[in-house]
């Protein structure tokens, strides 16, 4: 399945064309000031780079946190303006099960958080985990579809009722 990823709830923000768990085209970068414009800006490039019309796309998957408060809405929001632009589905993906997915440990009722919470409870795999991997968001996303409707080829949102999860204070 080929899903454009959008990931806004770290400062590392991340936009991808993932086909099957493989990185077609992925762009990276620092949020900032502009990140509406930048960020529609990203999934252009890695649609093209891909060689994916909007269309083409089986689905969209979003971080939908927790994470930044910016962030996610204007991840969200762009996510449903593609949506409802192309007809092509949106999945939420929880973040920290992304996380998890990039090499975090996660068991959903005990997190051993990845980044930089102290403690004997933390985990800490990796210094350049600082982020969700756009396979990882695409398989959150499918994992959180295949638990709601027991199929990822369903979308179990409408996009009005879809709503982040946030981290105030970040």
């Amino acid at each position: 399945m080929r899903v454009l990823t959008i990931e806004t709830s770290t400062p590392s923000e991340e936009v991808a064309v993932v086909d099957d768990g493989a990185v077609l085209a992925s762009e990276r970068r620092v949020a900032g000031r502009g990140q509406a414009d930048e960020l529609l800006a990203a999934v252009s490039s890695v649609l093209e780079t891909s060689g994916t019309p909007l269309e083409r796309l089986d689905a969209i998957a979003v971080s939908i946190g927790p994470g930044r408060f910016t962030g996610l809405r204007v991840g969200l929001s762009t996510a449903k303006g593609l949506a409802a632009a192309s007809g092509v589905p949106v999945l939420p993906a929880p973040t920290l099960e992304a996380l998890a997915g990039s090499g975090g440990v996660f068991d959903g009722l005990v997190c051993h958080l990845v980044g930089t919470v102290l403690g004997d409870r933390a985990t800490f795999p990796s210094p350049e985990i600082d982020a969700p991997s756009p396979a990882a968001v695409a398989e959150a996303a499918f994992e959180a579809a295949r638990r709601l409707t027991g199929d990822h080829h369903e979308t179990p949102t409408d996009l009005d009722s879809l709503e982040p999860v946030y981290l105030r204070g970040l």
